[in-house]
């Protein structure tokens, strides 16, 4: 299920044609995009059957059945007060490398806000582990 919760919908082709490709999802299927809509409540009985969603505009109330639902809010990265700091791709992520070093001695990004090619918890987690080990090695060298 896919709400969206502006007049637009910004995604990959390449991520619709990944899900709707058999076998990786057999039984996908992609409801009516109710844009402008939230969601008001989620249906389940033993398991997640569906969700009420109410458009925005109208204030129209409708039912989407489905078998799981998982919640992004979104790739916009809060690095606004970083502005004017570190240097940051034209998308607004930190360029840091991969030992997590900005273009600023002494000031590492790590996460979400690093540019890179994928954004999932394991990855940020690994930065974390990097940042640290060079951090550590930073501090020592500065001491």
């Amino acid at each position: 299920m896919l709400i969206v919760t502006a007049d637009f919908i910004k995604i990959k082709p390449f991520l619709l044609l990944v899900a709707a490709t058999p076998p990786r999802l057999t039984h996908c299927i992609f409801p009516t995009l109710p844009q402008n809509s939230t969601v008001a409540e989620l249906l389940a009985d033993s398991r997640i059957t569906g969700a009420k969603v109410q458009n925005l505009q109208t204030q129209e109330p409708g039912e989407i059945p489905c078998d799981g639902i998982f919640i992004s809010i979104g790739r916009e990265p809060a690095t606004e007060f970083l502005k004017g700091g570190v240097a940051m791709d034209s998308a607004g992520y930190v360029v840091a490398d991969e030992s997590t070093q900005t273009n600023i001695e002494g000031v590492f990004a790590v996460g979400d806000i690093r540019t890179k090619v994928l954004r999932q918890i394991v990855t940020a987690v690994s930065d974390g582990a990097v940042c640290v080990h060079y951090a550590q090695e930073y501090l020592a060298k500065t001491e």
